[in-house]
């Protein structure tokens, strides 16, 4: 016996928008800013170890797949961007330790430097509801730092390394009662924290740490970055 569809109700159709050959990755953030635009981040580099590769795309997409701002057009090759309150773009520039605010077509406005705000390696960027970015920064599993500034580059709040709360961030969101909401892609959970950095909810099975799996490859992947030997 074989099925088929002969009549259905409330559903609508509609043709899919080529994307004009564009090839993504590993593309590992998907935004929709309120233009209808699409901000997207795309991990480029070693195939091997796309983890833990510290080169970036960032584009933005119009609805019609037109592509807006491609961050490689620009000779930039270490872009991890996000959406600002405003729909601009905070660009993390990994290798160089700043954040470029750009317009919401792409043109710079300012830039950020991060080389005072901690000690690690920048690694993540998040916008929140209320003008700031959060970033994390992380050079081995488990040395994890996490940093909340404001849109003018001030430090507002800063949570430092514990060596054992979070393994590698791969998400960071500011909730509406102020805590951290965290996805850990090393231990495979997902974390709730307060400002104190004390969990107050977690989901999953938290994978452990054997031994040989504290080194994290950050500095080591960033020089290759600068000098073009990773």
């Amino acid at each position: 016996m074989s099925w088929r569809v002969t009549r259905e109700l409330g559903v609508d159709y509609t043709s899919a928008r080529a994307s004009a050959g564009t090839t993504l990755h590993y593309p590992i953030l998907a935004e929709r800013a309120g233009d209808g635009s699409t901000l997207i981040v795309d991990k480029l580099g070693n195939r091997e170890v796309p983890a833990f590769w510290l080169e970036y795309r960032t584009l933005r997409v119009a609805p019609d797949g037109r592509v807006i701002y491609d961050s490689r057009a620009h000779g930039i090759h270490d872009a991890y961007g996000c959406l600002t309150r405003d729909g601009g773009i905070a660009l993390l520039r990994v290798s160089r330790w700043e954040v470029q605010l750009l317009s919401s077509e792409g043109e710079p406005i300012r830039t950020l430097s991060l080389a005072a705000l901690a000690k690690l390696p920048p690694m993540l960027i998040r916008a929140t509801d209320r003008d700031t970015l959060l970033l994390a920064f992380v050079d081995r599993l488990f040395e994890v730092e996490i940093v909340e500034i404001g849109l003018d580059g001030q430090l507002l709040w800063y949570l430092p390394a514990s060596g054992h709360r979070f393994g590698c961030p791969g998400s960071l969101q500011r909730l509406p009662n102020d805590n951290l909401l965290i996805a850990d892609e090393f231990c495979s959970i997902a974390t709730e924290v307060n400002r104190n950095g004390s969990i107050v909810w977690q989901f999953g099975k938290r994978r452990t740490q054997r031994s040989g799996q504290t080194d994290f490859p950050t500095r080591t992947l960033l020089r290759g970055c600068l000098t073009g030997d990773a």
